[in-house]
This record gives C-alpha cells, structure tokens and sequence, in this order.
C-alpha cells in the first residue's frame, strides 16, 4: 500500500509503532546507565543513592561523611607538620606519648591521690578501676569492632623512640583513658583538676603529633573517656563534699558557711 509516497509492507512495524520501541530502547539504555530500576519507592532510591538515616537526619551519601573525616584528619596533621622537628616539640610530644603508655601516668596520679587521705583514697581506687575498665572496653571492644587503620608506622621519621602500637585506630586509647581518669580524678580535687586536664589534653594531642593516630580518632577518645567517667561519678560518687573542695568553691563566701568534723562536711544554718 502507498500513502504519501511511503510503503506499508504488511507483518512490518508502523512509523509510530517503530517509536515507541525506540522509546523503549531509550529507556532500557537508561536504566543501564543508572543502575536503578525505574519504578522503584522513594525509600530504595534513598538506599540505592547511599543515603543513611541517623539520629532523624539523612545524610545522602556516607561517603561524603567519610571525606568529611578524612579532610579534617589532613588538616589537623597539615596543622601539627609546622612543628614537627622542633627539637623542644618533639621532645615534649614523644616523652608524654611514652608516659601516657598503659596509662603508666594515670596510675602514677591516682597511687598519688590515695596517699593524700581517706576521702582521696577513695578517689584514687576509683581511678585506677576505671581505668582498667576502659582499656578493656576500648581496646578488646570498640577498636576490633571498628578496626580502623592507623597511619604508615615505618613509613615515618619518628625523631624519639616510640612504641609500635598493636590494635587498630579508632579510637585513641591514650586519650579515652586520659580523659577518663582525669574527668574522675579531679572530682573533688579542684587544686590538682588543671593539671590533670592539661596532661589529659597533651597526652591526647601527642598521638596525632607522632602520627600513630589520626585526629578523628583523638577526638572520639576523648568523647568517649569523657562520658566514662562521667559515668563512673554517677556510680561510684564520693561521700560529701571535702573542706578544700569548699575553700576553693566559686560559691560566695556568705553561703560556704560549713563546718568540717572528722572529714565531713555540715552545712550551717
């Protein structure tokens, strides 16, 4: 048949049938490419796109929070590298890195507030219990469920010796364990509380400066350190507040009106 100089052999396809299967192939095409069926539910795009729902927000793409990591890591190293090989920094940051090591200083700080007394006593057994506590939680728990890689150990110049670690990164182990037992120990020793929390942050600061630890896992040691021993003074708080502890409140001093007997503290009027 002839119809506008055009010829329909019958058994064959017509102009707009050939379309539509031009469209189809179109469309398979397109599904190749992407990856993703056409009809999927808004929930299995999110899926296939990568997208993770924590805490009621979505984040598109955990990719883009793993770069997000890993850029602030290169910073912070980037930030610590003007330093590195100034023989008084290195010196510092080796010689805490290496007291810091199985918690030898904590131990040294919490041996030297049981001595002090009963109640510091108290404080020191605390210390040191916690302190085991989280180095088996972090080191036999956290670190093998993450199993995060640390930075090159012999592909770096270490100017000072410096023990190889054995567990994985994440997260630092010197920092949860610093700012465990410096969170502990200076509850209730307000004289001795800055000195605990800067070696607490020095120790911390160290392992990014040998570069055994990247910063994010620094930063999630001491958020974690920090929120066990917050825990440990809920469970094992200490009896009432001590006369020093008073005498150094920011409290007015017409309201630290207290008198001390036998270590204990009442409050007057």
């Amino acid at each position: 048949m002839r119809k506008n100089n055009q010829v329909t052999i019958p058994g064959t396809d017509t102009t707009a049938e050939r379309g539509r299967a031009g469209d189809n192939v179109a469309g398979k095409r397109q599904v190749e490419v992407s990856g993703k069926p056409s009809g999927e539910s808004p929930e299995e795009s999110r899926i296939a796109d990568g997208a993770v729902e924590f805490g009621g927000m979505e984040f598109r793409d955990i990719r883009t929070l793993s770069a997000g990591i890993d850029a602030f890591d290169k910073r912070v190293d980037e930030l610590l590298e003007r330093f590195r090989g100034n023989k008084i920094a290195d010196k510092v940051a080796y010689s805490v890195s290496a007291v810091a090591d199985h918690s030898i200083i904590w131990m040294i700080f919490a041996v030297f507030r049981l001595l002090r007394g009963k109640r510091h006593g108290l404080a020191g057994v605390r210390a040191i219990l916690a302190v085991f506590g989280e180095s088996a939680l972090i080191n036999l728990g956290v670190k093998n469920l993450v199993n995060r890689h640390r930075p090159p150990f012999e592909d770096l110049d270490h100017p000072h010796p410096l023990r190889k670690p054995l567990t994985s990164s994440f997260p630092s182990g010197h920092s949860s364990a610093a700012f465990c037992a410096a969170t502990l120990l200076a509850d209730d020793d307000p004289l001795m509380a800055p000195i605990y929390y800067t070696v607490a942050a020095a120790a911390a600061l160290s392992r990014v400066y040998v570069r055994v630890h990247h910063a994010s896992d620094v930063v999630g040691g001491v958020a974690i350190g920090r929120g066990l021993g917050k825990l440990g003074l809920w469970a094992l708080p200490l009896p009432q507040t001590s006369r020093k502890a008073m005498k150094y409140s920011p409290l007015k001093p017409e309201v630290r009106k207290i008198i001390c007997q036998d270590d204990h503290v009442v409050w007057k009027g």
